[in-house]
């Protein structure tokens, strides 16, 4: 099954006292969306509680195209399994930011196939 999720957050600022997210899944001619917000967040946070969230709705193994504005979630996205790998620390020993959202981002994405479309902003 080949489903698209759009991911839109209102963070405007690295961090904010309340920011909230928008996502949609589309397959075929059906589609679901989903809304939340979090509190005391960033940015990144809430652009990676988005993709779970929407990830928490997937019912069977499919080919996901995640379609969003963030550089930081394709990024991060490339280096999971580097990450995973070096026991979730980057070179020289770093502990990754936002870890616990990684983890999760990397289990609910384990039976699916993955690909990350950038779209502009604005």
């Amino acid at each position: 099954m080949q489903v698209k999720i759009t991911i839109m957050t209102s963070a405007r600022s690295p961090r904010c006292r309340k920011g909230n997210y928008w996502y949609r899944l589309e397959s075929g001619n059906h589609h679901k969306e989903g809304t939340g917000s979090v509190e005391n967040t960033t940015k990144n946070r809430l652009e990676l509680t988005c993709l779970i969230e929407a990830l928490k709705r997937m019912t069977r193994p499919s080919q996901i195209t995640i379609r969003t504005t963030s550089g930081y979630l394709k990024t991060g996205h490339d280096n999971l399994q580097v990450w995973k790998e070096g026991n979730w620390k980057r070179n020289g020993g770093k502990e990754i930011k936002n870890k616990d959202l990684w983890k999760q981002i990397e289990d609910l994405e384990t039976p699916h196939q993955i690909e990350i479309e950038v779209l502009k902003s604005g």
